[in-house]
């Protein structure tokens, strides 16, 4: 049992690339950016009334869907993380990583700065500005309370590929330490300055994900005795999420296992359409926002969203938060291919 047990600690990441894409991994990351562009219909927005429905499955969403896309993080990171002979291996490899993200982060959060400072005046705009030097200096050092809060994503993501790989040089390529660390550093209490908070918080489910591609042979495919019992408890969870303050990250640590399995399970065609958005989720997360952001502010000064009208509203929302981000990325790979490279 010491040994075992002892195994499992001390286990490296392994340093074999994959030859080619998983499917299920890119279908899960489908499955999660379709449910962060759900969560993103009212995030920052007006709720919609006579829409009870919607609320409540728009809280079960966010009991668990980040801790899920984050798991993914980490299973990504692992899967390409390459072995580092010296120390000044780490800075070019860190920098190649963080820069695809920084870069359209930094742009992005100045453009809709800019943007909802001037459709402010002719539109209905979610989370106002306040001044460009103080709305600035938010996004840079408090990007969870920028007009930009939906982009936290990506500044907490830069800051593991910063400070993982050096900590794995020194100490080992060894996640269950990282995941032990992680969750022992949830009994303080973090700023939200530099996003330390949520960094914090959802290292643990990074490292996770790190920890579950070390054993990715036991759970694909994935087991029946597995996949049914963790989805009954994770759907137990979400219901009685309604009626009880469940803690999120039981929620989200319930959920990993079961949608895992279900990406195994769904039909081929929908696997691949699925693995497609998951190939192109950057891109999607990064513009699903503004997209539907505008597609709001012009409507409702045409029709509002309240009740009957929100089923016209819900379609047309998930659709273009999906669809013209993509868009997006094929007018940039045909026509601006330097930008294709940061979206």
């Amino acid at each position: 049992m010491f040994k075992q047990i002892r195994r499992v600690f001390f286990q490296e990441i392994p340093t074999a690339k994959q030859a080619s894409r998983l499917l299920d991994l890119d279908a899960a990351r489908g499955l999660a950016i379709v449910l962060v562009v759900i969560g993103h219909i009212i995030s920052q927005g007006s709720v919609p009334d006579g829409n009870n429905w919607f609320m409540i499955f728009f809280k079960m969403i966010y009991q668990f869907h980040m801790p899920f896309f984050m798991v993914l993080s980490g299973i990504t990171f692992a899967l390409s993380l390459p072995r580092f002979r010296s120390l000044g291996e780490i800075r070019p490899y860190s920098l190649k990583r963080v820069r695809p993200l920084i870069i359209p982060f930094v742009a992005l959060g100045l453009l809709i700065l800019v943007g909802k400072q001037v459709a402010v005046h002719f539109l209905a705009v979610s989370n106002p500005p306040g001044t460009f030097v103080s709305s600035v200096a938010m996004l840079l050092f408090f990007p969870t309370e920028s007009v930009a809060r939906f982009l936290w994503f990506i500044y907490v993501l830069s800051i593991y590929l910063l400070l993982v790989p050096p900590i794995f040089y020194f100490f080992g390529r060894r996640p269950v330490w990282l995941l032990v660390v992680g969750v022992s550093l949830q009994f303080f209490e973090w700023p939200e300055l530099l996003a330390i908070g949520d960094a914090i918080y959802y290292l643990p489910f990074f490292a996770l994900g790190m920890v579950l591609w070390i054993y990715r042979p036991s759970w694909t495919p994935m087991a029946p005795w597995v996949f049914w019992p963790g989805t009954v408890v994770f759907v137990g969870l979400l219901v009685l999420s309604n009626y009880y303050p469940v803690p999120k990250w039981l929620t989200g640590v319930s959920s990993i296992l079961p949608l895992m399995g279900l990406v195994q399970r769904i039909p081929a065609q929908f696997q691949v359409f699925l693995g497609y958005l998951g190939r192109n989720s950057l891109t999607i997360y990064l513009f699903n926002v503004i997209v539907m952001g505008l597609v709001k502010g012009l409507g409702f000064l045409v029709l509002p969203w309240d009740g009957i009208n929100f089923f016209l509203y819900l379609p047309l929302l998930l659709v273009s938060g999906i669809g013209v981000p993509l868009v997006i990325k094929r007018v940039s790979l045909k026509w601006f291919p330097r930008m294709a490279k940061f979206v």
